[in-house]
């Protein structure tokens, strides 16, 4: 019975932190479509800017944005049923935003990959860093003290 809790709980572990970096990654493509649609470009799989268009600000990218943080924070409270599973969803979003700011570079450089590309914005996305101060809130056990009566 000890073993099968282990093992649910590292799988448990395992998984959130797949999720986690998944969706940190997903938000950085979007966040970089998102910032190539407002200069008038969408980026390819290279991760250089291939097609040229108007520039507009895509409202349907924001939404699906906001859908995707919707649906993280519900898996996230899903699956963080142990404390080592909310502590690798933190470690995972804290190394994405660190990592992501050591490599940030300026929108002009070309950068190798769109996963690359989609690892660096994930990491300096506000959107992400929402998420990172969530979950650290979500840990933090909250103790109500009431004042002794007299």
């Amino acid at each position: 019975m000890k073993t099968e809790t282990v093992a649910r709980s590292s799988t448990q572990t395992v998984v959130a932190a797949l999720v986690t970096a998944i969706t940190v990654l997903v938000i950085g493509y979007i966040s970089a479509q998102i910032e190539g649609a407002t200069k008038g470009y969408l980026v390819d799989l290279s991760g250089t800017p291939g097609v040229a268009i108007e520039k507009r600000y895509p409202f349907e990218l924001q939404l699906a944005l906001l859908l995707i943080g919707i649906a993280a924070i519900a898996a996230y409270r899903r699956v963080s049923g142990s404390r080592a599973s909310r502590v690798a969803v933190v470690s995972v979003l804290g190394l994405a935003v660190v990592a992501a700011g050591l490599a940030f570079m300026p929108a002009q450089s070309t950068i190798p990959n769109l996963f690359s590309l989609s690892a660096v914005y994930g990491g300096v996305s506000p959107f992400t860093l929402a998420l990172l101060a969530g979950v650290v809130f979500d840990m933090v056990p909250l103790q109500r003290q009431d004042p002794p009566l007299k």
